[in-house]
Order: C-alpha cells, then sequence, then structure tokens
C-alpha cells in the first residue's frame, strides 16, 4: 500500500493502479485502496474503472472524501 502511494504521489499512475490492484486482491473492500486506484484510474484516462471505484466508496461510505467530487470529475469528462 505505501508503495502503490509512492507511485502515486510519483505521478506514476500505472504503477501505482497496479499496487492498488494488488492490495485489494486481499483486502477487496480497503476504502484506500479503492480511492488510490479510482484516482489513478481517473489519472490514467480509464474513465469507466474510476467511476465504478468512486461508486464503490459511496456505496459503502457515502461521505467518503473526495469519492463524490471524483464521480462528477468522471462524469463531466
Amino acid at each position: 500500500m505505501a508503495l502503490a502511494y509512492m507511485d502515486f504521489e510519483d505521478k506514476n499512475y500505472q504503477q501505482a493502479l497496479s499496487g492498488y490492484r494488488r492490495v485489494l486482491f486481499v483486502y477487496p473492500d480497503d476504502l484506500e485502496a479503492t480511492s488510490g486506484a479510482a484516482w489513478s484510474a481517473y489519472y490514467l484516462g480509464l474513465k469507466n474503472d474510476a467511476a465504478a471505484g468512486f461508486r464503490k466508496l459511496l456505496s459503502i461510505n457515502a461521505d467518503y472524501p473526495m469519492a463524490a467530487s471524483g464521480l462528477e470529475l468522471v462524469s463531466r469528462n
């Protein structure tokens, strides 16, 4: 998870997405990994994957920070 976050911060979104997906394989309901994967997908232009991640976050926790904003951004573009 820490490596995925470091990749994300370095704007290496493909590597970050891969790392977050590995975490989600073991912990499918991890909110931080879901968020990281959704934002990585968004920055890679994978709108459907990003939207699915943001929707999952909102279904688990409607108040999850930045999930609604992310879904709105995906819908706009």
